[in-house]
């Protein structure tokens, strides 16, 4: 099964711009308390899972892929995480608190990862090269 092709490509790069936008934006505005700490994560979240849901269903319907979108989440995983991690500890310089927050976090997605890639083995398993079997022998 062909692991990175090219709509998956385009939205690693899609994820990466919105990270790097979102902390900047994030970290650089003076939000205070408010609506703004709330409506900048949420657009962020809907603007990464839009670009999964749009670049997801143009690779299955161009490549009939049937894999549970797994790549699509391991991908966000790595891009997300490797970002956020360079900009905590080299742009802010934090240490403490904030960095324990972001492993923390990253820890619990990596259990949720951990759960995703054992149903993509499971259902692979009634696959072949990404295939439906019932597709291919009709």
């Amino acid at each position: 099964m062909k692991f990175l092709t090219k709509n998956l490509i385009y939205f690693a790069t899609v994820i990466a711009i919105t990270s790097i936008a979102f902390d900047f934006l994030f970290f650089n505005m003076n939000l205070g308390v408010g609506a703004g700490t709330y409506i900048l994560p949420i657009a962020y979240g809907m603007i990464c899972f839009c670009a999964g849901w749009f670049f997801g269903r143009r690779d299955r319907m161009e490549l009939n892929l049937w894999d549970i979108g797994f790549r699509f989440n391991l991908t966000t995983f790595l891009v997300c995480n490797s970002i956020h991690e360079v900009w905590y500890r080299y742009v802010l310089d934090a240490s403490g608190s904030l960095l324990r927050g972001l492993h923390n976090g990253m820890l619990i997605w990596s259990f949720f990862i951990i759960i995703h890639f054992y149903y993509f083995m499971r259902c692979r398993r009634g696959s072949i090269k990404g295939l439906k079997k019932d597709q291919i022998f009709d």
